[in-house]
């Protein structure tokens, strides 16, 4: 009675730990998904409607741009922290469910170990890019946006060439994490069956 109990209680952690990474990574795929569209939405609309920005008066480049790097910027501020706390999250429920796993159990299978090293380069990739690339490309919008508010448009059009390889490293990022998150999704769901049913014959032999 004593082992069913025991049996009962672990799997009810190790659901909970399951669904947690499971949402976790689905929120965060899906903010990662919406930031995408906002990019790719929002520059063309703000081109649509010949956006004018007050208090930007003497900048004679594209004012459209401004405003929709301005809203790009805090989507992708907010798109990274959102990120670091369901890394987190997903990193906590792993370790709850490597800690709750019977030792027969702790041998190699392909979905965790997939899920470890997707997991692993996303957690790589998501500090490097709030850590220091944000804060650099961050920096550098703010010196474009304030030559372009002073009217500086030889020093505005500078930066924004300069400026222009970092957009697609920011791309790539994004789309870098994507592709990660999901890969420890679906790994994490094909690890967890496997897990199940490796733990389902064990107790039926």
């Amino acid at each position: 009675m004593a082992e069913t109990e025991s049996t009962s209680h672990r799997r009810t952690i190790e659901g909970l730990a399951e669904a947690g990474s499971t949402l976790s990574l689905g929120l965060w795929a899906g903010v990662l998904l919406m930031v995408g569209v906002t990019a790719a939405v929002s520059f063309p609309l703000m081109a649509d409607l010949d956006v004018r920005i007050p208090g930007y008066e003497s900048f004679d480049g594209e004012h459209h741009r401004i405003a929709a790097g301005q809203v790009l910027n805090r989507a992708f501020l907010i798109s990274d922290w959102i990120g670091l706390v369901c890394l987190a999250v997903a990193i906590v429920c792993i370790g709850v469910l490597w800690g709750m796993s019977k030792p027969d159990f702790r041998r190699v299978r392909p979905g965790l170990v997939l899920r470890l090293a997707s997991l692993g380069v996303l957690a790589i990739i998501t500090i490097f890019q709030t850590a220091a690339f944000r804060p650099s490309l961050n920096s550098k919008f703010e010196q474009l946006w304030g030559a372009a508010q002073r009217g500086e448009n030889e020093r505005a059009a500078e930066i924004r060439d300069r400026l222009a390889p970092q957009h697609a490293k920011a791309s790539f990022l994004l789309a870098t994490q994507f592709t990660l998150v999901l890969v420890a999704g679906l790994s994490g769901g094909f690890d967890g069956a496997t897990r199940r049913s490796r733990e389902a014959e064990d107790e039926s032999a």
